[in-house]
């Protein structure tokens, strides 16, 4: 399960500069406890820490040691970061703090040369990065979806003709429809499928990966119960390109998603 802990943005390339400035907004310590106590009642067992930034956040190591001391033994989190924590000397102390922790499990550190500003300065202290424990440098390709910045973008448009799955809603929507609750984050972790839902600064409940996509609740206002049946009703707003692709496909798992869904 994705848990964004600060809304700012990881994306800091060239033509989307202006709109990546971060506005300041970081999940409180409350929000957090509820979003990991929603996660549990759906099973998960794996927690990305993510943003944004979340070493941005400077409640971080107080928020993730909460988590060790409440769920060690039961759950591990992991963080993802574009790795600016390393200019910064107190930022560098809180990760060095939090990577002693017994439930943490690694960090990736991800940039990429064509959308990162900062590619440069990652791969050039790589051995650094990765002299930490579980600390990994990853310049895996961004498969581009259609939504904020890249609707707007032809570059990121061309990206998101690039990729090849359909909507990032589709197989926690499937879940959702067809397991009992316990199992819910269970079940997608098995498949490899860590970051759904996600939960965002404010702790808006989606079921895909971006903060963008339709509400189905929220961890401050709605209890457990309330989110799960609105997750279990959940139908894909097809807004965007790869939605097109799944409606259009003719795959026989596609169609057969498409009558659970639909």
């Amino acid at each position: 399960m994705l848990i964004k802990i600060t809304n700012q943005c990881h994306m800091m390339c060239a033509h989307c500069m202006e709109d990546a400035k971060p506005n300041g907004q970081m999940m409180s310590f409350a929000t957090f406890k509820r979003a990991v106590e929603f996660g549990d009642s759906l099973g998960a067992r794996c927690y990305i820490i993510s943003g944004g930034e979340p070493t941005e956040n400077e409640e971080m190591y107080d928020m993730l040691s909460w988590f060790d001391k409440t769920m060690r033994g039961k759950a591990f989190f992991a963080i993802t970061s574009n790795g600016m924590w390393l200019k910064d000397k107190k930022q560098l102390e809180m990760v060095k703090r939090t990577i002693n922790l017994g439930s943490y499990h690694s960090m990736q550190v991800y940039t990429n040369r064509q959308w990162y500003h900062e590619y440069d300065y990652v791969i050039g202290h790589r051995e650094e990065y990765e002299s930490y424990r579980g600390v990994k440098v990853c310049t895996d390709p961004i498969y581009m979806e259609d939504l904020g910045r890249a609707r707007t973008s032809e570059e990121a448009q061309r990206e998101v003709e690039k990729n090849p799955y359909s909507m990032s809603c589709l197989n926690s929507t499937l879940a959702a429809r067809q397991l009992r609750r316990g199992y819910f984050a269970k079940l997608l972790e098995e498949r490899g499928q860590l970051c759904k839902p996600s939960i965002d600064v404010s702790g808006g409940v989606h079921m895909s990966e971006s903060s963008l996509c339709p509400s189905v609740g929220n961890v401050d206002c709605n209890t457990q119960l309330q989110i799960w049946e609105h997750m279990k009703r959940f139908v894909p707003c097809l807004g965007c390109k790869n939605a097109k692709k799944f409606i259009e496909s003719k795959d026989p798992k596609k169609i057969m998603a498409k009558k659970i869904i639909f």
